[in-house]
């Protein structure tokens, strides 16, 4: 949310605060689809590092405990899920929030 607000309003100082409300959500959207790409790739690669045993046979080092009744059922008990899920559902969300409700109070025009 932090680094979406900074790049528009970086983005927005650039165009001498005069960039249009509707062009600011486009960029704002498309920084939001690349972060939730990378930290869900960045999410994946932590699960592997962390997890000893999470693609080999056997159970892995790290479970998820008092996990929800309807969690998946898999080697680690929902924690890969969750954490995948989290990455890609919370920075989505958070990131296309602030890029629609920011721009309308970016530009110099729109606030008069």
């Amino acid at each position: 949310m932090v680094i979406i607000i900074v790049f528009l309003i970086f983005i927005s100082r650039l165009k001498n605060e005069n960039s249009g409300t509707l062009s600011l959500i486009v960029t704002g959207e498309k920084e939001v689809i690349l972060g939730t790409i990378i930290a869900s790739i960045l999410a994946f690669v932590l699960l592997a590092i962390l997890i000893r045993g999470l693609f080999g046979n056997g159970i892995p080092g790290k479970v998820l405990s008092d996990r929800p009744v309807s969690i998946i059922h898999d080697r680690t008990h929902g924690l890969d899920f969750m954490v995948l899920t989290n990455a890609v559902i919370g920075n989505f969300v958070t990131g296309s929030f602030i890029s629609v409700i920011l721009p309308a109070s970016l530009g110099r025009y729109q606030r008069k």
